[in-house]
C-alpha cells in the first residue's frame, strides 16, 4: 500500500533482512538508494546488508555517508556499532551503540548488541546489565528473556541466581515456547536440578519433537545422571537433526565417550 517507490523498496528490503534473505535484501535497498540517493536510512541499511555479505570496506563508507547525511539516525549509529565489532572494535562499537542509545534509549535490540559487547571483553556483570536492560525495555517479549537465559547458561555464570529465574520467567511469558522449556530444563540442569531439569526437556520435545537443542540437552543430562541408553537416543537424534555442526560435534563426542 505504500505508494512511494523508494520507500516500498526499503520496506521490502527490511522485510526480506528480517527473513536473512539477504541477496534479496540487497537487491531492494539498491533499489531503494537509486530512487533516493540521499535516504540516509537506505544507505544504512544497505551497508547493513553488505557488512552481512562481507563486503565491510563498502559497508564502512556507506554508514559514514549515512551519517554524514543524517548525523541523528539512530539505526545508521546502530549498524555502525555492529560493523566495528564484527571487526573487533570494541570500544568504537560501543561507542557508535551509545550515540544509538541517546537517540533511541527504548530500544532493547541496541542493549542486547551493546551486551555482547562486554560478553566480547568478558566483563560479564556489564553484560548482564545490558541485558537485563533489554528485558526491561521490552517486559512482554520473550526473545530478551531467552536472550538473558542463554547469557547465563551458555557461559555458566550466575546459573542458579540468573539463569533459572530467566528461564522461568520465559516459560511464564510463553508457556507453550519449547525453546523456554529446553533452555529452563539445562539451567535446572546445570544448577544440579536433574529431575526438574528432566521434567523441563521432556516438555520441551512434547511441545517440539525436533527441537535439536532439546534432544542435546537431555541426551547430556541422561549421560551424566547414568543413563547411557536413553542418552544414546537422544544425542544421536540431536546429530541427526542437527543441520549445522554445533550440536552435532558435542553431541558426537558424548556418544564416543559413551562407547
Amino acid at each position: 500500500a505504500e505508494p512511494d517507490p523508494a520507500r516500498r523498496a526499503l520496506l521490502l528490503g527490511a522485510a526480506f533482512l528480517q527473513r536473512d534473505e539477504l541477496p534479496l535484501a540487497q537487491r531492494h535497498f539498491e533499489q531503494a538508494v537509486a530512487l533516493a540517493p540521499s535516504d540516509a536510512e537506505a544507505l544504512a541499511y544497505l551497508a547493513h546488508v553488505l557488512d552481512r555479505t562481507g563486503r565491510t570496506v563498502a559497508a564502512g563508507e556507506l554508514l559514514a555517508e549515512a551519517l554524514d547525511r543524517d548525523p541523528d539516525l539512530a539505526l545508521a549509529y546502530f549498524f555502525l556499532g555492529v560493523h566495528d565489532h564484527r571487526l573487533g572494535y570494541l570500544g568504537d562499537a560501543q561507542a557508535a551503540l551509545w550515540e544509538a542509545l541517546l537517540r533511541d534509549p527504548d530500544n532493547a535490540a541496541l542493549r542486547v548488541e551493546m551486551a555482547e559487547t562486554f560478553v566480547d571483553l568478558h566483563d560479564y556483570p556489564g553484560a548482564e546489565e545490558w541485558y537485563r536492560g533489554a528485558v526491561e525495555a521490552a517486559p512482554g517479549d520473550v526473545e530478551f528473556l531467552l536472550l538473558l537465559a542463554h547469557f547465563y547458561v551458555d557461559h555458566l555464570y550466575r546459573v542458579e541466581e540468573g539463569g533459572v529465574p530467566a528461564a522461568e520467567a520465559a516459560v511464564a511469558l510463553a508457556p507453550g515456547d519449547a525453546r523456554a522449556h529446553d533452555l529452563l530444563g539445562w539451567a535446572y540442569h546445570l544448577a544440579g536440578r536433574h529431575a526438574e531439569g528432566e521434567g523441563s526437556l521432556t516438555q520441551a520435545l512434547v511441545l517440539d519433537p525436533g527441537l535439536v537443542s532439546a534432544h542435546y540437552h537431555l541426551g547430556s543430562l541422561y549421560a551424566t545422571t547414568g543413563r547411557p541408553e536413553l542418552a544414546r537416543r537422544h544425542l544421536q537424534r540431536a546429530a541427526d537433526l542437527d543441520t549445522g555442526e554445533y550440536f552435532r560435534r558435542r553431541a558426537q563426542t558424548i556418544l564416543g565417550d559413551l562407547q
